[in-house]
């Protein structure tokens, strides 16, 4: 969850600074709305997940928590792939990698407690939830 405060707190320069170069090829890709309204977008999909994460692990639904993190680490996959044909700095990026090693490391030490199959048969279904809200949350605020 790291990634996302880097976002909040890097997006609207790096949008700036994005539009600003007039030859950029990847203008066409950014979003019409203001950053700020990203920003809240961003801030949004933080809050959801940090009180989902809160609930499951108070609750013990463990692998509802282990199947949110992955498709959290797939979500930091995404914006290093971003990085990569942008050939430059995205926010999310530094701590995105920080996050997506430690939220690694703990899965992996603590795979004991949840059973895969259970994980992997939730992870499709949570991936859409994800999209769906993104796309939600998009339209909402006309993005």
């Amino acid at each position: 969850m790291l990634q996302e405060l880097e976002e909040i707190a890097f997006i609207p320069t790096w949008i700036a600074k994005i539009k600003a170069q007039k030859n950029n090829q990847f203008i066409r890709l950014l979003p019409n709305s203001s950053a700020k309204i990203f920003t809240l977008l961003v801030l949004e999909e933080y809050m959801l997940l940090l009180i989902i994460m809160l609930i499951c692990w108070q609750a013990q639904v463990l692998n509802l928590y282990f199947t949110i993190m992955l498709a959290y680490n797939l979500d930091i996959l995404i914006h290093v792939a971003q990085a990569l044909l942008l050939q430059s700095y995205v926010p999310s990026l530094n701590l995105g990698i920080i996050s997506f090693l430690i939220t690694s490391g703990m899965l992996w030490q603590d795979s004991h407690l949840v059973n895969p199959e259970k994980v992997f048969l939730f992870l499709p279904f949570i991936i859409v939830l994800i999209a769906a809200n993104l796309l939600l949350i998009h339209k909402w605020f006309k993005f």
